[in-house]
């Protein structure tokens, strides 16, 4: 069962034809909080690596699918994790109280994003 959700995870990461792009949903996100100069020297280049470790999280991913590492995919998947919740946190801490509740209302559309990617088997086009 643990693999099968897994799997889910990977095909919904993998899945990129139907994704938007990264770089264009970080401007949005930007152009929606408003930053300072200041603010968005700091957060635009944490989001950035943010977004391009996760590509590079997808290539390893499915390296490990194909060769069959379950136990890799599930150590990969939590320490991303972290890596997510940690960038989340320091980004919240540099935003005043207005643009948190912006930061947090993105943070609580990408959990569901990924809920219902797991939820929905993924359709061939």
């Amino acid at each position: 069962m643990k693999f099968a959700i897994l799997l889910m995870v990977l095909f919904s990461l993998v899945a990129q034809d139907n994704q938007p792009d990264p770089e264009k949903e970080i401007e949005d996100l930007l152009k929606r909080l408003k930053l300072t100069d200041e603010q968005d020297k700091t957060v635009k280049p944490m989001l950035l690596q943010m977004s391009k470790e996760m590509q590079e999280m997808r290539n390893k991913m499915m390296t490990l699918f194909q060769s069959g590492d379950r136990e890799g995919i599930r150590v990969m998947m939590s320490d991303f994790r972290k890596r997510m919740e940690l960038v989340d946190q320091q980004v919240m801490e540099l935003l005043t109280d207005e643009q948190k509740l912006i930061y947090k209302e993105e943070l609580d559309k990408r959990q569901e994003r990924q809920r219902n990617r797991r939820r929905s088997p993924r359709r061939n086009k």
